[in-house]
């Protein structure tokens, strides 16, 4: 979202968008949010990547989704990505009209 940093609750509503969007009739999608899997992450990360606060998400300095995560992804999956993203910022801005 152009943004380095997102919301908690932010994360888990993208959460919650993206198994919606990319379950089918044939499998389910599971995206790993919620508070137990950030707990796990920060434990695991231990702030290599991710700064995990009481409220945010923050990139850690100096650090690339592009190169840590988003590299190892097949390019029909980051098209799906990017799909759903324009999805997910047009339903937000159609809430905030209303």
């Amino acid at each position: 979202f152009n943004t380095n940093k997102i919301t908690k609750t932010e994360f888990n509503n993208w959460g919650s968008y993206i198994e919606k969007k990319l379950s089918t009739e044939d499998y389910d999608c599971i995206a790993f949010y919620g508070k137990s899997y950030l707990d796990e992450l920060k434990k695991e990360d231990n702030g290599f990547l991710f700064n995990i606060g009481d409220c945010e998400i923050k990139l850690a300095d100096g650090k690339d989704l592009n190169q840590f995560a988003l590299s190892y992804i097949s390019v029909d999956m980051l098209l799906k990505f990017w799909d759903i993203a324009t999805g997910y910022k047009k339903s937000k801005d159609d809430e905030l009209t209303k």
